[in-house]
């Protein structure tokens, strides 16, 4: 049942509403949020036929660059590898088919970062099982002293 929205005359009842019954009536100032905008999913994309700009790409992958340092990104990498060292020894079965040889297109390709061919090994991350991440992370939680490890360690 939709609740009528209380007038400001009508004081002594509180203000009781129902979503669909404010979203159909008018918008009063405030934020509209993302998913109360009326759009057309199903429109063609303006411009869909014609070329993107030549240095379009570039200049995205420049932007991109200055949001992490070279430094933290092998640090990924090399985080990357513990799991891949892990799954190797321990879940080979999962290893043969979770970790995937780095093209050497790909190494020598500066937007995916894997530094000349330094790296040569990634995860599959499409359709990536979540039980042996976990078997990683509950198998590395704790140290040899038998003190936890802190996140940034794992």
């Amino acid at each position: 049942p939709i609740v009528p929205i209380c007038h400001k005359d009508d004081t002594n009842m509180p203000r009781t509403t129902n979503i669909r019954y404010d979203a159909q009536r008018a918008h009063r100032g405030g934020r509209i949020h993302p998913h109360q905008r009326d759009t057309d999913d199903n429109a063609a994309v303006l411009g869909d036929n014609l070329e993107s700009p030549r240095d379009l790409a570039a200049k995205y992958n420049e932007t991109m660059k200055v949001t992490m340092t070279d430094g933290c990104r092998r640090n990924y990498h090399q985080r990357i590898l513990r799991i891949i060292e892990f799954w190797r020894q321990e879940d080979p079965d999962y290893f043969a088919v979770g970790v995937r040889q780095v093209l050497e297109e790909e190494g020598k390709d500066e937007t995916k970062y894997f530094f000349d061919g330094w790296f040569k090994q990634d995860l599959h991350y499409s359709g990536l099982n979540d039980r042996f991440l976990l078997h990683f992370l509950v198998s590395t939680k704790k140290k040899e002293d038998g003190k936890y490890k802190s996140f940034e360690d794992m």
